[in-house]
């Protein structure tokens, strides 16, 4: 992986963040996906939310993984 992400990794596809804090009942994850929709068009999809309780997603669509770059990096 690259150190500064100032360019997109070769065959990026997604990134899976989690926080796991027992103590203070926090469980929660954040899924960034460059990734295609049902319909063939690049996207840009961001899942957040409580493991194994309620989730939030955006979908964002994008020309292509240099085009969605900066929306995934403004996200890590």
């Amino acid at each position: 992986m690259p150190n500064d992400w100032t360019d997109p990794p070769p065959q990026f596809r997604y990134i899976l963040f989690h926080k796991t804090d027992p103590a203070a009942n926090q469980y929660k994850f954040y899924y960034i996906a460059y990734l295609e929709n049902l319909w063939g068009k690049n996207c840009v999809l961001r899942l957040y939310g409580r493991r194994g309780g309620s989730q939030r997603s955006r979908m964002t669509p994008v020309e292509s993984l240099e085009t969605a770059w900066p929306l995934i990096r403004q996200h890590i």
